[in-house]
């Protein structure tokens, strides 16, 4: 079943739909740089805007189930969705993943719906009859909502990808996300905003003659509070506020006085078969970690959420576990009643299915993935200080890692609080550009 829904996400701003395709990104007919007052919720969140509540209600009740999990299979999702929901997901993702691969100048990018069984499947351009064919040969049964963007998933996963290695900002936005939301140093744009300017031109692929009109709407905006908006960016003249919660995995640890952390998963390193436990990076700055008494030494730590050189998505540290304390294992313990074995990790980013996490304050709490939020991962679960650096994770059958809870924030403050977590690719590759460290198994 195929539902048509168009998306406008910017206030005050028209997008052209329907345009053509250039050597492989779709641009909008208009790439004008302009400067909007406020911007309207994300395309996801509008999106599922009128389910957020009962979903909570149906993940909540499943949180409870959890509990009764056996042998470290989880239970079935099928009584409280009414629907095999880990069939629908499996198949959801994999259609995603080969119509970004076969369909790249016509997808936007995807999601699934928290409640329902629906697959959000951008499109772009006048495509909609070639994704429609190409759904019903990938995944015949499966219901789906096209969603009307102005940009390709593969365009905006190489500007992504740009934005990221040249560290200008935190990214916010989701898998069907019309256009990233990049948080920019306000202190750069004062010290020379055309360096910047050409930056993000050249990250989103936009034209060099853009340059100078950019930079001197960043500099207007960061004077008048407005945002930037440039191809398939919009640009916040603002470092995003944050909140650290800070200060077998899911334990106590002890930061001094009347601070705590999280111990988050165990991990080995690939090069040494040595076992580390992690935790946030912001729990290693904070004090010394002890467990028991017993201290726990920083063996490598990445960048702290809010530090000055704001470096997203890499609040991790792994800690060496002498004796007498127990070795880190491949697993997370809720409590006495409920231990959950992992099973490996979980690095897909398509947005919408069931999260989970473990604090040492707030216990277990589950919700659904929310895509990214101030370069971090995001969910919809509860947290509060002394939960960071537990593990976050995805019960699909059994239990997957995916990542290490780091706090909460806001791109600005016309934007939602939402919690935010390390993913688990950046804590297995530890600033490396391939994997140096391994989740272990339980």
């Amino acid at each position: 079943m195929q539902r048509f829904r168009s998306i406008s996400a910017l206030a005050g701003l028209t997008i052209a739909i329907g345009a053509s395709v250039i050597g492989g990104p779709v641009r909008a007919a208009d790439d004008t740089v302009r400067i909007v007052d406020e911007i309207d919720p994300e395309t996801f969140d509008r999106l599922t805007e009128p389910v957020r509540e009962k979903a909570g209600e149906v993940i909540a009740q499943y949180s409870v189930a959890m509990q009764n999990a056996d042998d470290g299979h989880l239970p079935d999702k099928t009584p409280f969705w009414g629907y095999d929901r880990d069939s629908f997901t499996r198949t959801a993702y994999e259609s995603f993943d080969l119509l970004a691969e076969k369909h790249p100048d016509a997808f936007g990018g995807g999601a699934v719906d928290p409640l329902r069984a629906i697959a959000y499947i951008g499109v772009v351009g006048d495509n909609a009859s070639a994704l429609e064919r190409a759904i019903k040969d990938l995944a015949p049964d499966i219901e789906y909502e096209f969603v009307s963007l102005p940009f390709t998933h593969a365009y905006k996963t190489r500007v992504e990808s740009a934005l990221t290695e040249l560290a200008l900002g935190s990214i916010s936005g989701s898998s069907i996300a019309e256009r990233w939301w990049v948080n920019l140093d306000p202190d750069q744009i004062r010290s020379d905003p055309t360096v910047l300017a050409a930056n993000v031109t050249r990250a989103a692929e936009l034209p060099e003659s853009q340059v100078d009109q950019l930079a001197k709407a960043m500099t207007s905006a960061l004077a008048t509070g407005g945002y930037v908006v440039a191809g398939p960016v919009v640009l916040i003249p603002a470092q995003p506020e944050v909140k650290s919660h800070s200060l077998a995995s899911g334990v106590f640890l002890d930061v001094g006085g009347y601070t705590h952390c999280t111990s988050g998963y165990a991990m080995k390193k690939i090069s040494t078969g040595t076992t580390y436990s992690t935790t946030a990076a912001h729990c290693v700055d904070a004090g010394t970690i002890r467990r028991s008494g017993t201290i726990l030494p920083a063996y490598a730590s990445g960048s702290a959420m809010g530090e000055p050189n704001y470096l997203p998505d890499q609040d991790w540290a792994f800690l060496s576990v002498p004796s007498p304390v127990a070795p880190a294992i491949g697993k997370i313990y809720v409590s006495s009643n409920e231990i959950h074995s992992v099973d490996g990790p979980w690095r897909s980013t398509w947005t919408g299915d069931l999260r989970c996490k473990k604090g040492a304050t707030t216990g277990k709490t589950c919700g659904y993935d929310d895509g990214t939020w101030c370069g971090y991962g995001t969910a919809t679960f509860t947290a509060a200080g002394g939960d960071s650096g537990g593990p976050v994770f995805y019960p699909y059958g059994t239990v997957l890692a995916a990542g290490l809870l780091t706090g909460e924030c806001r791109p600005t403050i016309d934007m939602p609080w939402k919690v935010v977590y390390t993913r688990i690719y950046n804590v297995e590759k530890a600033y490396g550009a391939n994997a140096q460290y391994t989740v272990v198994p339980g």
